[in-house]
């Protein structure tokens, strides 16, 4: 192998570790182990003659021993990390779809004529989709990380939030809302305080950005929408409860 290669393959072996344990190369800074991004990035890149120093904290900083990083990838674990970074895309999308759908939902309140199905059926798509932003990153991705270390447990496959099985449970298969809502109010309040908590957090994951293998860099787009803002100086739950209070 000539040299050139092996630097290439160096940088690969880095960028495919990073990338499966959900680091982006900002969050390589982090930690006492820490090194510049920039380094990572020109190492990564192949355009970089990494230094024993830098090997050894960069192994430190991915969980891995040292000689690991030499260890470079077959086919089949290429095609893993291409897998892996379409699952990250989709676990963006997911956020996405339950960001705009949130603000839909907020502009649906302010609708004198709304009914108590179409609110329901409008704040049950927002659960879903940010579930499925939970279940992809947990159980597919297995990224643990922050928000998602904070929810459920990997050690014992639990979940750390009793909230997390209801925002699951909470779907249209099992009613269509129209006598009764299968939550009380006070319930649907205090879940729907938490995503709102939760979806600012992954808010946080994003805009750390996420680098596939590509080098595509996955920006969180810009929208109307301010996580966590106040919607006519109440929060967003709250206008929640006092339309579906109106409306029952």
């Amino acid at each position: 192998m000539e040299y050139g290669e092996f630097i290439k393959k160096l940088g690969l072996k880095i960028k495919e570790l990073r990338i499966s344990r959900g680091i982006t190369q900002e969050a390589m800074e982090e930690g006492e182990n820490g090194i510049s991004y920039r380094t990572v990035q020109d190492i990564e890149n192949g355009q970089s003659h990494p230094s024993v120093r830098s090997v050894y904290r960069i192994s430190k900083r991915l969980g891995v021993e040292p000689k690991s990083l030499f260890s470079f990838s077959s086919e089949a674990d290429r095609t893993k990390i291409k897998n892996n970074v379409e699952e990250y895309r989709k676990l963006y999308n997911y956020y996405k779809k339950s960001v705009r759908i949130k603000y839909f939902l907020k502009e649906k309140i302010k609708d004198e004529n709304i009914t108590k199905d179409d609110l329901m059926l409008y704040l049950s798509l927002w659960f879903n989709f940010l579930y499925l932003v939970i279940d992809t990153a947990i159980f597919h991705l297995q990224i643990k990380s922050n928000p998602f270390d904070m929810i459920y447990n990997f050690k014992t496959n639990t979940w750390i939030n009793e909230l997390i099985p209801k925002l699951k449970a909470f779907n249209l298969s099992t009613s269509t809302f129209t006598d009764e809502i299968i939550m009380s109010l006070s319930e649907i309040d205090q879940l729907t305080t938490f995503c709102e908590y939760l979806e600012s957090m992954i808010f946080i994951f994003f805009n750390k950005k996420i680098i596939d293998e590509s080098n595509f860099i996955i920006n969180l787009e810009t929208y109307t929408l301010d996580i966590g803002s106040k919607l006519k100086g109440e929060s967003f739950s709250e206008n929640i409860i006092q339309t579906l209070t109106k409306l029952s």
